[in-house]
């Protein structure tokens, strides 16, 4: 299941095949790894600080691996 790296916003199962990921109107590319996001503003705010919002900010910053 992906995630929205910045609000934890579990994207639906329909989101997660990957035809439609792949489709995705919200993505950014951070060191080599795509990220997806349910809205435009929470895109934004990734955009601004890949470095933090890449472990999980949704997390307190915490590694989503953890």
């Amino acid at each position: 299941m992906t995630r929205d790296p910045v609000c934890g916003l579990r994207l639906n199962d329909a989101q997660s095949t990957q035809g439609l990921i792949d489709e995705a109107a919200y993505k950014s590319e951070y060191e080599g790894q795509t990220y997806y996001f349910c809205s435009r503003r929470c895109k934004q705010q990734f955009d601004q600080d890949p470095e933090r919002h890449s472990r999980g900010s949704w997390l307190g910053g915490a590694d989503l691996e953890k």
